[in-house]
């Protein structure tokens, strides 16, 4: 098995750098390294106000675990450290991948390698692997949640796996704030399970230290720096200049930009925003649905990019991956429903894994121009997740169709 590792991470790096040569990544490193400076930049200014810098007003819009990351690799090492940094995690996120199929389809090893080759093909995690992004390390983050919801999740571990799980993902919040909804429902799932099968008090201390203490330094950080007592204004910020805009530029049947322009002025609260939302449900969720739909399928990034061979590669892979989740939307649901009852380890796995995918996933449709950016990092959690729905679904049917005969 040690062998197969080794095997598979020289397999994976010679990969990893053949695709980088595609794409001429040696021709010029910092200007491929840099290039989404409008995103990069808030990121990089954070890393300096946190080693020493002066300029920290970034803070309230990036949070500080990727920057602290970046800072103490760049001014280590420079801005390929950041490049390098990043592509141990896209190669260790592959590993992990690997192992988890080789735990729940034990001893299917072309299944294993197939598995494999859908992470490799998925090239957005490569592209996002040479930018200062915060991708690359929420991918590495969620591989290391599903490890130990796949690996270490016993009822005997429970009292190490329930702690480390609500850290990482107290991580991905203070990596990228629209985690938070995964970090609260699996927070309120573990005082469930707490609570259920009376781990005890100490359990429960050890859960809630490591899920506020990286919250707490974000609120504390911000609070510095401007006065104010939150954790980041980037939610409504991309809420504000994403659906809400939409929103009013449909309503009003007007252009989208001029919308953004009067929007930005009148600068709307979060409260009012919610507000819209409520008195226009069905087209407010209309448009979360074809901004999730366009945003998998590339529909306006391939617009605004002619390029032949993302056209030719990436547009046909992410139709594949629309038409994928489609077909597993019901089984998903139908097993999340099975898993309820709570009768053993694999059903707890599966509500963890939908909790993660859902509420993570899910607000990436509050945005229309991130393309599969913010959806790329999930390639490491839905495969996991399709065939635990099946093999649920067909046992389930299986055991019933033995049962009738």
């Amino acid at each position: 098995m040690k062998q197969r590792f080794v095997y598979l991470a020289a397999a994976l790096t010679l990969y990893y750098f053949v695709v980088m040569l595609c794409i001429h990544f040696f021709a010029d490193p910092e200007q491929l390294l840099f290039r989404y400076a409008s995103d990069s930049q808030g990121y990089l200014q954070v890393a300096d106000w946190l080693w020493g810098g002066s300029d920290g007003h970034f803070i309230s819009l990036r949070t500080y675990f990727y920057p602290l990351l970046l800072g103490l690799v760049y001014f280590s090492v420079g801005s390929l450290g950041i490049w390098f940094m990043q592509m141990l995690m896209w190669l260790a996120s592959g590993l992990i991948l690997y192992a988890n199929f080789a735990k729940l389809l034990p001893g299917k090893t072309n299944w294993h390698r197939a598995f494999i080759l859908l992470y490799c093909a998925c090239l957005t995690p490569i592209y996002l692997s040479t930018m200062v992004l915060t991708e690359t390390l929420s991918m590495f983050l969620i591989s290391l949640a599903t490890l130990i919801i796949c690996q270490y999740w016993r009822t005997q571990n429970l009292h190490r796996s329930i702690p480390a799980l609500a850290l990482i993902t107290a991580l991905l919040m203070v990596t990228k704030p629209n985690f938070q909804f995964v970090h609260i429902g699996l927070v309120g799932f573990f005082l469930l399970v707490v609570w259920r099968l009376r781990l005890g008090g100490q359990v429960l201390l050890h859960t809630l230290i490591v899920s506020l203490v990286p919250i707490l330094i974000q609120f504390g950080l911000n609070y510095r720096e401007s006065g104010v007592l939150a954790f980041s204004r980037i939610g409504s910020y991309v809420l504000r200049v994403s659906l809400y805009t939409q929103l009013q530029a449909q309503l009003q049947d007007r252009e989208f930009e001029e919308v953004l322009a009067e929007v930005k002025a009148a600068h709307p609260t979060f409260a009012t925003m919610i507000a819209t939302f409520v008195h226009h449900p069905w087209t407010t969720a209309t448009l979360l649905n074809k901004n999730l739909s366009n945003n998998v399928r590339l529909v306006l990034h391939l617009k605004e990019n002619p390029d032949p061979w993302e056209h030719f590669w990436r547009r046909r892979l992410n139709d594949f991956f629309y038409w994928l989740h489609l077909a597993f939307l019901l089984p998903v649901l139908f097993c999340f429903y099975l898993s309820l009852r709570l009768k053993r380890e694999s059903d707890w796995r599966f509500i963890l894994l939908t909790i993660i995918f859902a509420g993570g996933f899910l607000p990436t449709s509050v945005s229309f121009w991130a393309a599969d950016r913010w959806a790329a990092p999930f390639i490491v959690l839905w495969p996991l997740l399709y065939i635990l729905a099946f093999l649920r679904t067909r046992e389930h049917f299986f055991e019933r169709t033995k049962i009738h005969q």
